[in-house]
């Protein structure tokens, strides 16, 4: 005589299956919609070395201008870099950013430091020649102590 086969090796997995299956479903859908948007964002590929200007108040509080070099590090849209003072090669900062389209969002802070002294933030438009970019920065100013900014313009290096 055959055997009657046990009904819960059928049923235990189906039921499993669908759970699985309908919870997969509803997270699928955006997660997909993240990774496929990542991938597909519109960014620029900036990553060189760049020269900056900018104007800033002296111990006199005369207006100068004041210069930088920059290197640039990009994965996909996300940013991060090295600036260094040419005026002074240890007043060094970090920042980490992103840009989208042509616009660069930044912020900044001592490479030595966790203080709030020296850090704040950066936007810049990237020109369709994609050799200049030009926007503004705002830093929290030590020897006045105060936020201040400039504009800030960015050229290939």
């Amino acid at each position: 005589m055959l055997a009657m086969p046990n009904i819960g090796e059928y049923i235990i997995p189906a039921v499993i299956g669908w759970a699985v299956g309908s919870i997969l479903s509803n997270i699928w859908p955006p997660i997909g919609s993240f990774v496929s948007g990542v991938f597909s964002l519109p960014y620029k590929k900036i990553a060189s070395n760049w020269n900056t200007e900018y104007k800033e108040k002296d111990e006199n509080g005369n207006l100068v201008t004041s210069y930088e070099a920059v290197k640039i590090f990009q994965f996909m849209g996300f940013l991060r870099g090295e600036i260094t003072s040419k005026s002074d090669p240890k007043n060094n900062f970090v920042f980490h950013g992103f840009i989208k389209k042509n616009i660069v969002n930044c912020t900044f802070k001592g490479k030595a430091s966790e203080s709030l002294v020296g850090s704040g933030a950066f936007q810049l438009a990237l020109f369709e020649s994609k050799e200049i970019m030009s926007g503004i920065v705002h830093w929290f100013d030590k020897d006045h102590n105060c936020v201040d900014s400039s504009k800030y313009k960015w050229i290939k290096a």
